[in-house]
């Protein structure tokens, strides 16, 4: 497993861009996507490598979407019949033919004229459809998520200027510290800590012997000063460009609530072609949370070594 992303889009729009680059088939050999998606993809006038979809002999999973009308009190008979009328919209032939039209399969699993070998597919499609998987099958699968994915190699770069005291402060303490739980003791992680100046807190190294030490460097964090986060960012990324681990998911984390007050004003597109940069303004705890652990689950995934532009 090369790339993470959150969802198979990810990936089609990163292939996209390797491709506009010349460089798709470094990019990566195999992807599981959905057929529509395939089929969009090689649309594209502007494609050099196109895709050929391949449909698994031991069968291939399908993306149902049952169409429900739940049953709960406020669905009286006018809705349940409102809800019946659309349903038979949906399934009448002339809108199931604009369905297969725009490269989809029908209620019955046939493609249009246009789902052709010529871009990519079957029309036929998938001689075997496998049964959804179980809800326990699921949860096993996402449970094994931590043992199977690349460790992280992350640098947390936080904001402690004056803008940040009271409320903002506490919240990002209390949401760094929540976050700092997302991360498997062999993953890495190094705190950084700026306001008018910038700070190491901690030296990026391997969590889990220093997870309480770690826990209590942002339980201290105070705010005063300005904001130095242009220039704070552009030396993360310079700082893990130089030590890419092509095996970990490698990335700086900002947690930050305002505008660059400090420095260069220009320098985060600089920061842009070393790292992927996740910024976060600060709104609450969980928000916080939510970005670590989209970060350990890899939206954003990739990381680039390009040669350093100090001019």
């Amino acid at each position: 497993m090369e790339h993470y992303g959150n969802t198979a889009a990810t990936f089609m729009s990163n292939l996209a861009l390797a491709d506009e680059q010349g460089a798709a088939m470094a990019y990566m050999s195999a992807i599981a996507v959905e057929e529509k998606q395939l089929w969009d993809y090689n649309r594209n006038a502007r494609r050099q490598v196109q895709l050929a979809a391949i449909y698994p002999s031991e069968g291939t999973l399908v993306a149902d979407h049952p169409y429900v009308v739940l049953r709960a009190p406020w669905v009286d008979d006018a809705k349940r019949r409102a809800a019946a009328a659309f349903l038979a919209y949906l399934q009448a032939p002339e809108r199931q033919e604009r369905f297969r039209a725009e490269g989809y399969r029908d209620d019955e699993g046939r493609g249009g004229p246009e789902l052709t070998t010529a871009w990519g597919t079957l029309p036929a499609g998938p001689s075997i459809i496998l049964p959804a998987p179980s809800p326990e099958a699921l949860a096993e699968v996402e449970g094994s998520w931590k043992d199977v994915r690349k460790r992280a190699r992350v640098l947390m770069v936080l904001d402690v200027s004056g803008s940040m005291s009271g409320t903002k402060i506490d919240l990002m303490r209390r949401g760094a510290s929540a976050g700092l739980r997302l991360f498997l003791d062999d993953d890495e992680l190094g705190i950084w800590a700026f306001s008018s100046q910038r700070t190491e807190i901690a030296p990026i190294g391997a969590v889990g012997p220093r997870r309480d030490a770690l826990d209590g460097s942002i339980g201290r964090l105070i705010a005063t000063g300005g904001t130095r986060l242009y220039d704070s960012t552009y030396e993360a990324a310079r700082e893990l460009s130089a030590h890419v681990d092509p095996h970990r998911i490698t990335a700086v984390v900002v947690l930050t609530d305002g505008v660059n007050t400090d420095g260069n004003g220009d320098i985060v597109e600089r920061a842009k072609a070393f790292a992927v940069v996740w910024e976060r303004v600060v709104k609450s705890a969980a928000d916080v949370t939510d970005h670590v652990r989209h970060g350990l689950k890899a939206g954003p995934y990739e990381f680039r070594n390009p040669p350093i532009d100090t001019a």
